[in-house]
């Protein structure tokens, strides 16, 4: 090489990226023109290995971006403290490209640094180490808070004689707003490796994320906890409820007996008395006895009551039956007639005769009648009227009437009668009236509008609380109107119409004929649908497609025994609940086998029709109508 030319290649910093030479073999002088060529030459170098490099670094920036927000993703979507320490440890050691990483939490109550987390070779060194505040790198950055990078650890004043195979080391803290939570640490002990500026970088943005993590999975075991101990107490809390209940329903239940017995003694006794010839006792003793009576008669009538308002009977059990309301009526009303005639009260009633047969309890039916008429007499002063109506609405019709069907509940059987249509029961007095205010209040247990009234009209405040609580367990609701004082009241009840339900179907499985006939007849006669199979293939394809309500089982089939019929009734999910009644010949087989086995019920033939309709009817929780 006889002659050289160079140019520098010089960014925009300015800075030396490098130098563009130019030689010949030959001594010479380089033209002018060649030398503008190179010098352009080089600028134009310069911007490419420019664009080059920040293309590079973009693409690194990108990648770190892209492996923070994948570590930051596994970090925050756990909330066990222990799963969040191992993602973050997992992601120290992706991000540095290092084979171990450590977390050390601070600990609040002791001013120590403690183990958190570790992978890696030197994992189970560093799980018994704890570290006091200023005492090696770990110490010395939680107080003083800032990151740390050793170039030459042993050379540092920060070296342990422990760790003496360690080369380099970069450690930050974990910092939620200004409190310290821990340190993440990192070294490592391969010779010639040092930790950069960009690692710092990184490492201090893993921090971040860690810090709100830890903090997420630290309030989430606090909730938890406080969650777990608040479900304790709520269950010591209703364990005590219900042992005061249960000592409530029993004190109700002992006084029910100790004062029903007195009065129906009372009671009793008076209508024996009442009942004698004429002659055996004078008009003012048969006064006083009907007196007597009525006195007797009301106490028994709040003494019912206020067992059925506290619960002590328990939630009232309804059978429900066929009712024309409109007999209903009339059948409550004549026993009152006398009252309402002793005030001088007229009594009107406008019953809608088309109104179809309903299914309702009978005897709550009658009971709600019976406390609205009584309180409607009662509050009616000589010379006022109290009048019952009877109507038939359409769900249209109880849309866009005052008593909008807000808030009602399911009654407890039978179907409705179209999309929803009601009977309304409306009494209506022309006594004292109710003001606005009171129109809710008068419904709560135990309260009148004015403790005035109870000594001027009598009462304790339970009947309306009983006829909502009725109404409601029938799917329907209760209000009053009123334009206020002494301008009446009217009392509405609202009940669902309901058709009778269907049926329960029931499935005998019996291989004689002429048994199985006269169950068949016995249950027909009861009023249940009833299918039957002479065979154990046979009641399959019936449970399968006709999806009775209760099975009739014999166990000595022709083609199998009743006991794999059984075991595959309860094997069968759809048919895991049916109720069986097991009905056995062989005296070998006894009631706890067949319990054991899965039946409900085991008789021994033969069975009498009684027995076999009160037990089926039992078993489905309706009553036996034989």
């Amino acid at each position: 090489m006889k002659s050289l030319a160079a140019f520098p290649i010089v960014g925009q910093q300015p800075e030396v990226l490098g130098v563009l030479f130019l030689y010949y073999p030959t001594p010479q002088e380089f033209p002018e023109s060649e030398l503008s060529l190179l010098a352009t030459y080089a600028d134009h170098l310069a911007i490419a290995l420019e664009n080059a490099r920040l293309y590079a670094a973009s693409e690194a920036r990108a990648i770190e971006l892209a492996t923070l927000r994948e570590i930051g993703q596994a970090i925050t979507t756990r909330l066990d403290l222990a799963a969040v320490l191992e993602a973050v440890v997992a992601g120290a050691m992706r991000l540095l490209d290092n084979p171990f990483a450590q977390i050390i939490l601070w600990d609040e109550a002791t001013q120590t640094l403690r183990f958190g987390a570790a992978q890696g070779p030197d994992a189970e060194r560093v799980r018994a180490q704890t570290f006091a505040l200023g005492r090696g790198i770990n110490g010395t950055v939680a107080q003083t808070r800032q990151p740390m990078i050793l170039d030459d650890y042993q050379a540092s004043p920060h070296a342990v004689p422990e760790c003496a195979d360690i080369v380099a080391t970069i450690t930050v803290p974990i910092l939620f707003g200004d409190r310290l939570l821990g340190i993440l640490h990192s070294h490592t002990t391969e010779s010639g490796r040092r930790f950069i500026t960009d690692d710092l970088r990184l490492f201090q943005m893993l921090a971040t994320q860690a810090a709100i993590a830890i903090e997420n999975a630290r309030l989430y075991e606090q909730i938890r906890r406080h969650a777990a101990e608040l479900d304790d107490r709520v269950k010591a809390r209703t364990a005590e409820l219900e042992e005061a209940l249960r000592v409530k329903a029993q004190f109700l239940a002992n006084m029910s007996h100790e004062l029903r017995t007195p009065l129906n003694a009372v009671l009793g006794f008076s209508e024996v008395l009442l009942g004698r010839s004429p002659g055996d006792i004078t008009p003012k003793q048969e006064r006083y006895l009907r007196q007597i009576q009525a006195g007797g008669q009301r106490l028994l009538t709040l003494v019912t009551d206020l067992l059925e308002m506290t619960g002590t009977e328990g939630l009232p059990s309804f059978h429900f039956d066929r009712v024309a309301v409109q007999d209903l009526v009339g059948e409550v009303l004549e026993p009152l007639a006398g009252a309402a005639r002793a005030k001088q009260v007229e009594m009107e009633t406008h019953l809608d005769l088309s109104l179809p047969v309903v299914v309702a309890d009978r005897r709550k039916l009658a009971q709600i009648l019976h406390h609205l008429l009584t309180n409607a007499i009662r509050y009616t002063s000589a010379g006022g009227r109290v009048t019952v109506t009877t109507r038939r609405l359409e769900s249209a019709a109880v849309l866009l009437s005052g008593g909008a069907a807000v808030g009602l509940k399911e009654p407890q059987r039978g179907n409705t009668a179209g999309p929803q249509d009601w009977v309304e029961i409306r009494v209506t007095d022309t006594g004292i009236g109710i003001r606005a205010e009171n129109l809710e209040r008068i419904f709560r247990g135990f309260e009148q509008v004015d403790s005035s009234d109870s000594r001027q009209y009598g009462g304790a405040g339970l009947g309306l609380a009983l006829v909502r609580r009725l109404a409601e367990l029938h799917g329907g609701r209760v209000w009053a109107e009123s334009d206020g004082e002494g301008r009446g009241a009217r009392f509405i009840v609202r009940l669902p119409l309901l058709s009778a339900p269907p049926p329960p179907r029931v499935l005998v499985v019996e291989d004689e004929a002429l048994l199985r006939a006269q169950m068949v007849e016995a249950l027909r006669e009861a009023g249940f649908t009833v299918l039957e199979a002479p065979t154990g293939t046979e009641a399959l394809a019936a449970l399968d497609g006709q999806s009775p309500d209760l099975l009739v089982l014999d166990i000595v089939l022709p083609d199998m025994e009743g006991w794999e019929v059984l075991a595959r009734v309860r094997d069968e999910g759809r048919t895991r609940a049916l109720p069986v009644l097991i009905l056995t010949g062989v005296d070998s087989v006894q009631a706890d086998e067949a319990v054991a086995r899965g039946a409900d019920e085991f008789l021994t033939k033969p069975v009498s029709a009684q027995v076999l309709v009160e037990t089926v009817g039992r078993l489905l929780r309706r009553p036996a109508a034989h």
